[in-house]
C-alpha cells in the first residue's frame, strides 16, 4: 500500500537518530550554518547506507542521491570534517564485507560522530565517541539473527549469538534517548524541547524497517 511505502522511506531516515544528531550539533556549536551542515552530512550518510545495504524489508534508494546533501555540507562545514566523516561512513558501510569490517562497525560508526565533535568541540569528542560506540554495539546484539543469516560477522555473531536480542531493541532506543539527554546538557536549546523530542524518538523508532523489530511493532508485515 502507498502509505506503507511512504512510511518505509520515512523510517529509513531514522527520525530518532536524526533528532539526536541535530541536538548533538547544537551541543557542539551555535553556528546555524554548521548545524545545517551536520544535518546534511547525516542525511547523506543515511542515503548512502541504504543505497548500499538494501536490507529487507526496506525499499530501494537511488545510489547517487546521497551526493546532493554531501556537496552542500562541504560548503557549510570544514572540508576535512566532511571528508573524514565520508571515510568513516564508507568503512562502516563495508560491514557486510568480512569479519574485520563486521566486528569493527561500532568503531567506524562512533568515529563518524567523533570527528564532527573533534572538529567543533573537542572537549566532548571522547564522550561522544564512547557513547556512540556503546549504542551501536548494542544495536548489533539487537540484529544478531538477521546478521548471522546474512553472514555479517558482527561482534555478537562472532561470540556465537545467533538470535535477535529483544532486550537490545529496547536498550538501544533507551541509549538513543540517553545520548540525546546528554547532548542537551551542552546544548543552547530550551530544555522544554527535550520531552517532545524524546516522544518523537520513541514513536519513530519502530518505523525504521528492520527484521528485528518485535512482531507487535512490525508494521511492514
Amino acid at each position: 500500500m502507498k502509505y506503507k511505502s511512504i512510511l518505509n522511506y520515512f523510517g529509513q531516515l531514522r527520525l530518532y537518530s536524526f533528532l539526536d544528531i541535530i541536538i548533538l550539533a547544537t551541543a557542539l556549536t551555535k553556528n546555524l550554518n554548521a548545524i545545517i551542515g551536520i544535518a546534511l552530512l547525516w542525511l547523506s550518510f543515511l542515503l548512502y547506507l541504504e543505497s548500499r545495504h538494501k536490507d529487507e524489508p526496506r525499499l530501494k534508494v537511488n545510489r547517487y542521491l546521497w551526493l546532493l546533501p554531501f556537496i552542500f555540507s562541504l560548503i557549510l562545514l570544514p572540508i576535512w570534517i566532511c571528508l573524514g566523516f565520508a571515510i568513516f561512513s564508507y568503512l562502516y558501510t563495508n560491514k557486510k564485507k568480512n569479519k574485520f569490517f563486521g566486528a569493527s562497525a561500532p568503531l567506524w560508526r562512533a568515529s563518524q560522530n567523533g570527528i564532527i565533535a573533534f572538529g567543533l568541540n573537542p572537549q566532548i569528542a571522547i564522550l561522544v565517541f564512547v557513547l556512540i560506540f556503546i549504542r551501536n554495539l548494542i544495536a548489533d546484539f539487537r540484529d544478531a539473527y538477521d546478521d548471522e543469516k546474512r553472514n555479517i560477522k558482527t561482534i555478537p555473531v562472532l561470540l556465537g549469538i545467533n538470535k535477535n536480542q529483544i532486550w537490545a531493541f529496547y536498550i538501544h532506543i533507551f541509549l538513543v534517548v540517553g545520548t540525546t539527554i546528554v547532548w542537551f546538557h551542552y546544548s543552547f536549546l530550551d530544555i522544554r524541547l527535550l520531552l517532545p523530542i524524546i516522544l518523537l524518538q520513541l514513536i519513530s523508532y519502530p518505523l525504521t524497517p528492520r527484521l528485528s523489530n518485535p512482531r507487535y511493532l512490525n508494521i511492514y508485515g
